[in-house]
């Protein structure tokens, strides 16, 4: 059986991978968000057309980047918080009641995980397609969510269960609290 030590060393590992593989999506996203803005603007200015599948691409894009730019802010722990506590309660106190948030936090992102999921597979189920020119499976579009629900889930049960300490994320010139 493997030891603690073993174990975190492998989520750090798959964490860093994770985190790689996040980055990439997002940037990735953005790219072809921006080359498709392009395309979308060019074909109406210069050629005087619409090109609907366009549109319908990017607003894909961007539906995937703010989900897999939600697991970064998660991991970098840049989301959104109520930051006013911080200054209010005394510093020895910080500390359990970020533990507390996190905790509260999993539940709620492992909630919406698991029923998001649950959306995914009753719209591969029923064959549910997009209304455009494209008519691509919409459960596509939506699979993104339980994963990045899953992932912010876990993030925060392993910060709240106090299996991760504070540092600094180097390679992406974030610093996490």
């Amino acid at each position: 059986m493997p030891s603690g030590a073993r174990i975190r060393r492998i989520i750090r590992r798959l964490d860093g991978v994770l985190s790689r593989v996040e980055t990439a999506l997002v940037s990735g996203c953005l790219g072809f968000a921006a080359l498709t803005a392009f395309g979308l603007i060019a074909g109406r200015n210069l050629l005087n057309r619409s090109y609907n599948a366009l549109e319908e691409i990017s607003v894909y894009l961007i539906i995937w980047m703010v989900f897999a730019g939600m697991m970064l802010a998660d991991r970098a722990r840049q989301h959104i918080s109520i930051d006013i506590v911080h200054y209010i309660i005394p510093a020895h106190w910080q500390g359990p009641l970020q533990r507390i948030a996190d905790g509260f936090q999993a539940l709620v992102c492992l909630g919406l995980a698991w029923f998001s999921l649950d959306a995914v597979r009753f719209s591969w189920r029923i064959g549910e397609r997009s209304v455009s020119t494209l008519e691509q499976p919409i459960w596509v579009l939506m699979s993104i969510m339980p994963l990045a629900f899953l992932v912010v889930g876990l993030r925060s049960l392993a910060r709240s269960l106090g299996e991760t300490r504070a540092r600094e994320v180097r390679d992406e010139g974030v610093s996490s609290v």
